[in-house]
């Protein structure tokens, strides 16, 4: 059985407020530091599970509200978070689908990520 690793992970900050740029330099902005961090509280026993493997991720999204978002600004947001594969060039595979609204208007996003080994998931 192909090993799958799962994780929900908060709602992220936009990509406009993840990154800032000051002259030729781009860094993280004090907003994009809180969600990694937070990302890696909540993955920090994990360990990359896929070293060398190509790998599938899953994406659900679960919005906070219902306001209009591309969910495919999402993708390198969490693939950066995820501590799973060693770089992004190993993954094949992306599904997202946007979800219900979270009830608890929070809004969160399930990953699942597994090995393609030339098989789909």
């Amino acid at each position: 059985m192909t090993k799958v690793a799962t994780a929900i992970l908060p709602w992220p900050v936009s990509v406009n407020a993840l990154y800032r740029v000051r002259g030729k330099k781009v860094y993280i902005s004090s907003k994009g530091k809180a969600f990694k961090k937070a990302c890696g509280i909540i993955l920090a026993e994990e360990k990359c599970h896929f070293e060398e493997d190509r790998v599938w991720l899953d994406i659900e999204v679960y919005p906070p509200d219902r306001r209009k978002r591309d969910i495919s600004n999402l993708i390198k947001i969490v693939e950066d978070a995820l501590p799973w594969f060693k770089d992004d060039s190993q993954v094949d595979k992306i599904e997202i689908r946007r979800c219900e609204v979270d009830e608890r208007k929070k809004g969160y996003i399930l990953i699942k990520c597994g090995a393609t080994n030339g098989t789909e998931n």
